[in-house]
């Protein structure tokens, strides 16, 4: 069985993608400033046991959902996390419901440890997305 081990940090913010490497250990993470750049990279998603996206990627309000779906599609089959400074409860009801029902969960845009990005993930409900 592959140990799942890896986090995938997705955030066009250099500082977000700074500050998450000072929390995680390098061996454990990888960064990537745009989704294009994961899919462009050679890594095994076996090894994977959490992707989280910046909510505001690409300039826009919110992140577009076909980024789930696109990851899906590559063969991921874990928990997707989406990462924002804006409290879900704010959201129009239409994004929360595109929200809910494309990603696992959505975390405080402030980076975690390896060990609390873990225990999120161990605690979590398994979606309809996440396929073991």
């Amino acid at each position: 069985m592959t140990e799942k081990n890896t986090l995938v940090l997705i955030d066009d913010d250099p500082f977000f993608r700074e500050l998450w490497a000072t929390r995680v250990e390098a061996e454990y993470m990888i960064a990537y400033d745009y989704i294009e750049s994961l899919f462009s990279a050679e890594i095994d998603l076996s090894k994977v046991f959490l992707i989280i996206l910046d909510y505001e990627i690409d300039q826009s309000d919110i992140v577009d959902l076909c980024y789930v779906q696109k990851i899906r599609n590559a063969g991921y089959t874990g928990p997707i996390a989406v990462s924002s400074m804006h409290s879900f409860k704010t959201l129009e009801p239409e994004k929360q419901k595109a929200l809910r029902d494309s990603v696992d969960f959505v975390i405080p845009k402030k980076p975690l440890s390896l060990k609390q990005a873990q225990k999120l993930v161990q605690n979590i409900e398994i979606s309809p997305h996440a396929r073991s």
